[in-house]
This record gives C-alpha cells, sequence and structure tokens, in this order.
C-alpha cells in the first residue's frame, strides 16, 4: 500500500527556514519538530537551509513555492560562479570533436564514413562540414572578382594583360588549298605537321613535309623540343632535296612554329608560298593528320623505345627505307611513293624518233 507524502505549502517551508536560523540544530531535528516524516526530511537539507529567502520570495522552490529556474539560467548562474568553466569545457569538447573528425578522415579510405561517425559516436552531417570548412563558392569569388575589376593569371594560353609586350611572329596565311588534296605534278603542293614520339627518355617531336602528289615524306627532323627550329630544319631538308619551283605551296595548321619569323624568311628566301588551315579544324590539313596515324600505327606503337636515338634510328628506317619505297597507297593505285614517280619520270621522258 503506497503512502501518499504530505504537500507542505510555502509558509510552513518558509517557517522551517526561520526555525532553524533562530534555534540551530540539525535539520533532522528540525524535521522531527515539524512532524516531517523520514522522506521529507531530505528536502530540508543544509544546502536548502542556506539559502536565505529574498524579499517576497520564496525559501525553496517546487510545487508549493516559487517556479524553479530554467536549464539555460541554471547553465548562467554556473558560469558566472565559474567565469572560465564554460569556455574551458566548449574548448576541450572542441579538440575531441576534431580528433574524432580528423580520425575519420584518416581511415575514411578503408571504412565507411557511415560507419565510423557511428562508432565515434558524431553525425555525418558535422563531418561534412568539419571537411569543407574554409572552402569557397566558385561563384562568389567570380562575383567578387567581376565588381573590383580583377583578371585571374593562367598559364598556357592565358589573356595577356594590354600593354605587355608580345613575340614577334608573322601573321596567319590565307588557306590556298580548301581542302583539295591533289596536285597536277610533283612539288606543287606539300603539307607539314608535328606530332610526338614515345620514349622512355621523354617524348622527341617528329616533323614531316609530304608531298601531296606523290604521298613521299621529302622533310623530316625530329628533336627535343617542338619550337620553330624543329619546322625550319624540316622544311630546309625538302627544299635540299627537291629543288622546289616558286610557287610551291606549304600548307600547315596555325601552329606557333609554323607563324614563326624564321620559317617565314626561309619560305620567301626559296620562293614558297604559305599556306595555313582554319583554327581547331584538322580537316584542313587531313592528309598529314592520315599520316601521322599511319606513323605511328606502323612504327611508333608498334614497339617500345628505351632512348630518344632508338626512336630516331627508328623513325629514319621506317621513313627512309620502308615508307617511301615500298609502302604502298591506294590513292597511287597501289604504287609506292618511289615507284609512282619513277612511272611518271619514265612517262614524261621524251620518246626516241
Amino acid at each position: 500500500m503506497m503512502v501518499k507524502c504530505p504537500k507542505y505549502t510555502a509558509e510552513f517551508k518558509k517557517r522551517a527556514v526561520d526555525l532553524y536560523h533562530a534555534r540551530g540544530g540539525t535539520y533532522a531535528e528540525i524535521a522531527r519538530e515539524l512532524g516531517c516524516g523520514r522522506r521529507q526530511r531530505g528536502r530540508l537539507s543544509e544546502e536548502g537551509a542556506r539559502r536565505q529567502p529574498a524579499a517576497g520570495g520564496q525559501p525553496f522552490p517546487g510545487r508549493g513555492g516559487a517556479q524553479a529556474p530554467a536549464p539555460r539560467e541554471r547553465a548562467v548562474s554556473q558560469g558566472e560562479r565559474d567565469p572560465f568553466k564554460s569556455e574551458r569545457l566548449l574548448r576541450e569538447q572542441g579538440a575531441v570533436k576534431k580528433a574524432k573528425f580528423e580520425f575519420i578522415a584518416e581511415f575514411s579510405a578503408r571504412y565507411r564514413v557511415s560507419l565510423l561517425c557511428s562508432a565515434l559516436g558524431v553525425t555525418r552531417q558535422g563531418h561534412c562540414a568539419w571537411r569543407g570548412r574554409g572552402r569557397t563558392s566558385r561563384k562568389r569569388v567570380a562575383r567578387i572578382m567581376r565588381e573590383n575589376g580583377w583578371r585571374g593569371v593562367t598559364r598556357g594560353n592565358a589573356r595577356r594583360p594590354s600593354g605587355e609586350r608580345r613575340v614577334a611572329r608573322a601573321a596567319g596565311a590565307p588557306d590556298l588549298v580548301r581542302r583539295d588534296f591533289s596536285a597536277a605534278g610533283p612539288d606543287e603542293a606539300w603539307f607539314a605537321d608535328i606530332t610526338y614520339v614515345r620514349t622512355h627518355q621523354g617524348r622527341p617531336c617528329l616533323a614531316v613535309v609530304m608531298d601531296v602528289w606523290s604521298k613521299r615524306i621529302v622533310g623530316w627532323s625530329m628533336g627535343p623540343r617542338i619550337d620553330a627550329a624543329l619546322a625550319d630544319d624540316a622544311l630546309k631538308m625538302a627544299i635540299e632535296r627537291r629543288r622546289p619551283p616558286a610557287g610551291c605551296v606549304h600548307h600547315s595548321d596555325h601552329g606557333a612554329q609554323y607563324m614563326s619569323l624564321l620559317l617565314g624568311a626561309t619560305m620567301r628566301r626559296h620562293g614558297i608560298r604559305p599556306s595555313m588551315g582554319s583554327v581547331a579544324s584538322p580537316w584542313d590539313n587531313a592528309v598529314t593528320e592520315s599520316l601521322k596515324g599511319i606513323v605511328k600505327s606502323e612504327c611508333v606503337h608498334a614497339r617500345t623505345f628505351a632512348t630518344r636515338d632508338e626512336a630516331a634510328i627508328e623513325i629514319f628506317e621506317y621513313i627512309e627505307r620502308f615508307y617511301n619505297r615500298a609502302r604502298i597507297h591506294s590513292a597511287l593505285g597501289w604504287m609506292s611513293p618511289d615507284e609512282f614517280e619513277r612511272a611518271h619520270m619514265e612517262e614524261s621522258r621524251p620518246r626516241a624518233a
């Protein structure tokens, strides 16, 4: 059978406190004198008795008196008693949480993030917020730069600020070919381009010049860098070998090597007309794009070169001994460039009467 505990009014509690301060003694003695049961004696603790009732206030908060302060108010009062305690606790909790997040980031590659968060008692949202700390939206950066008139600096093909000195190079030449990859005779139209060769010592560059009439590689050059000198060496080899007539067309893309002043001077000196296709249009130089694919598939990609010298020797053997002399082309009636040129020379040779 349960016994209900009596409810004491605020006046009764105030009387008990006044009696304690007037007579002294212990709370147990005061409780027995007032007729409180054993269960009610604990309510009259020394901590509660030392609370002096404010004017018009209640000595003991509870059901018979004033309402208990809210948790936030209690926290504020505790912080006032120890002003550095709350700050210290927050700092310690932040350090522990940071250590947990760092542990999750370290082992996230081996275990699931959700499993690590559950084991360490943190949320995934908190870990994601910690991981993304310090990040700024790209659009916000763009807006700030736009409002202040700022411009970013990039490597490579970047916009140069106004007033910066540019490296001198020739203007782009007109397209004299117009995707007409045919010629009526030898040395009327040459097509040029540059590609890379893969080796264990890096990627040397290969520049080629091809006569579109016979598909013969009339000039080529290899070097460690893709520069104007590389394209100029290939053109000089073609000029030395073929002695082209004035008006021979040299067609290429808009690469900086083919727009250089060095290559332009060589062309003017030998009466060669420069021609260039559209920017970023490989179809305007389709014959050399096809030639590069043939060289790479039949020579470069078919083996692995340990050194650059080994690659240069192999490419020399391929161009001079196989491609120009033995490799047949359907456009030439299934003849090699050498055979096609010899056949043309025999046909053009005047016959004896």
